[in-house]
């Protein structure tokens, strides 16, 4: 099996000049964990993940173990959320993605994937976005293959 007989067509995608408020709205109205950077010609330039977003928005450990107020209060989380989400998408997305091939074992590309330790990676075909595949496209492509466990 490959990745193309189990990978979704189906993406979002954003131009990395957008808004991350764009992103946020994404994500919400979509039900998605990440969005795909994608140039006008289809080419992928990166991939925002609420992990990048928290990341932005939430203070570190150390930041709520020294400063009392962070703890307490969500006066200064507004602000920065306010200020991040005005923000461009190239701020925080995550450049140099790992992708994999329509045509490479799916086996592979969940290997990859797991050497990695990410959830989802875009499908390229000659430069361009095809799809996304997720680790749940490889399970549900292995259980439909043995039908027996479906």
């Amino acid at each position: 099996m490959k990745v193309k007989d189990v990978m979704n067509q189906l993406f979002v995608s954003v131009a990395d000049d957008e808004k991350l408020r764009t992103v946020n709205e994404a994500f919400q109205r979509y039900h998605s964990e990440f969005v795909l950077v994608v140039s006008p010609q289809g080419e992928l330039e990166g991939i925002v993940t609420y992990h990048e977003l928290f990341q932005k928005i939430l203070p570190s450990y150390d930041e709520v173990m020294r400063d009392r107020n962070v703890r307490l209060g969500m006066e200064g989380m507004e602000e920065k959320i306010e200020k991040l989400v005005n923000e461009p998408v190239s701020s925080v997305m995550v450049k140099n993605v790992a992708s994999v091939s329509p045509e490479m074992p799916i086996v592979e590309a969940g290997a990859l994937m797991q050497a990695k330790r990410i959830r989802q990676m875009p499908v390229v075909e000659h430069g361009k976005v095809v799809g996304v595949l997720r680790f749940r496209d490889i399970m549900w492509g292995f259980l439909l293959k043995s039908s027996k466990y479906v």
